[in-house]
């Protein structure tokens, strides 16, 4: 579990909100492991999609979820 020190610097909400939270996924993308060419700029979108794809996956559960940006 994360302490208080390791979101120094954070919104107050967002603190409170992770403190609260049963399970945080984190969706990261291994800039080490791109492939080479055009393709490595994409890694944005396609975090996104993953991110999406995840709440829509709750909501069809019938889970709250949401999408935090920090």
């Amino acid at each position: 579990m994360a302490t208080l020190a390791e979101f120094r610097g954070k919104t107050l909400s967002t603190v409170y909100q992770i403190r609260q939270t049963p399970l945080i996924i984190y969706v990261c993308g291994d800039t080490a492991r791109f492939q080479p060419g055009e393709a490595r700029d994409y890694w944005i979108e396609d975090c996104s999609a993953v991110s999406e794809n995840i709440l829509l996956a709750a909501h069809a559960m019938g889970l709250g979820a949401v999408w935090a940006i920090e």
